[in-house]
């Protein structure tokens, strides 16, 4: 297997090395952060492992399973399991593996508490659960001795740039040019963009001499990423989630305008794009790039279509 960046920091690296090593458990829990983020957090790992076995899974994949609680209780009830458990039992259409997503997995009822235990008890061998949950001992002791908890941070500098004026102003620039390019499906729009960006980064460099322009760049990485993952939830449903949930009605307009944006893919791509900054590669051709996988343009020979 590829070894992959901690620049990807969404996917813990512990999570990393166990797939590395070919020692990944069949269940893992995942803690420490809010619902939404631990969902990204599965599903780029999902994306991941999936890509390092030669395999597209694109979203929704009948072979990814997402279990949240329902109804005006909020519990996760019994028929998901039961469905879930019949799934499982088949074969993967992939002809690689399962995996089941549990949401807000200290929501479970008695009933798909002791189905989820059964299937953790007697674990098949192409399946891997990862439970969600803020606070794992929330979770009944049975359930955390059949998996591997994994704690991450609360915070981190990612998060406290949310609150920078320099973010907030980067923020709304791209989602505006987002928009635009995706509305006109105009290339011109996007080398205009990455060129913007450019020139800022280079200023930055010229004015400062800490990494203040590569912060700018992670920046920019960031906003796109969040963007299309929101676009890519919001597809699926729930709003709850959303981490520019001050956009709303934007994305919806979006996703309105164009229904094919977002999904798996596009996320992944943007990660492998993310692994690069780290080399030294020419950051305007980085950015270029970036914007043709996000916006789904592809380049053949000096076509783009």
């Amino acid at each position: 297997m590829s070894t992959i960046n901690q620049a990807q920091i969404n996917i813990p690296h512990a999570l990393l090395e166990a797939a590395k090593n070919d020692k990944l458990s069949h269940a893992y829990i995942l803690s420490g952060k809010e619902t939404g983020e631990l969902l990204d957090i599965a599903k780029a790992f999902i994306a991941y492992l999936s890509q390092e076995n030669g395999i597209c899974i694109t979203d929704p994949h009948p072979d990814v399973h997402i279990i949240k609680p329902q109804g005006l209780g909020g519990q996760i009830r019994i028929d998901p399991l039961y469905e879930m458990q019949a799934q499982i039992a088949l074969s993967p259409m992939s002809g690689w593996m399962h995996t089941v997503i549990i949401e807000s997995a200290d929501k479970m009822n008695r009933d798909s508490f002791n189905t989820l235990l059964k299937v953790l008890e007697e674990p098949t061998g192409r399946t891997l659960f990862l439970l969600l949950v803020k606070n794992p001992s929330q979770l009944a002791p049975t359930i955390r001795s059949r998996c591997q908890t994994i704690r991450m941070s609360k915070t981190d500098r990612s998060e406290k740039w949310r609150e920078d004026e320099q973010y907030i102003a980067l923020r709304n620039l791209l989602h505006e040019s987002l928009f635009k390019i995706h509305q006109d499906r105009d290339i011109c729009l996007i080398f205009d963009l990455s060129e913007k960006l450019h020139r800022d980064m280079s200023a930055i460099k010229k004015r400062r001499q800490d990494d203040s322009h590569r912060k700018y760049l992670e920046m920019i990485f960031q906003i796109v990423l969040y963007w299309y993952r929101d676009v890519t939830v919001l597809k699926m449903g729930p709003t709850e989630n959303i981490i520019n949930s001050d956009s709303l009605d934007r994305l919806n307009e979006f996703i309105a305008m164009d229904p094919e944006a977002g999904g798996f893919l596009v996320i992944e791509n943007i990660y492998k794009k993310t692994r690069l900054m780290d080399i030294n590669v020419n950051t305007r051709l980085l950015m270029d790039n970036l914007f043709l996988d996000a916006v789904g343009i592809q380049r053949i020979g000096e076509t783009y279509v």
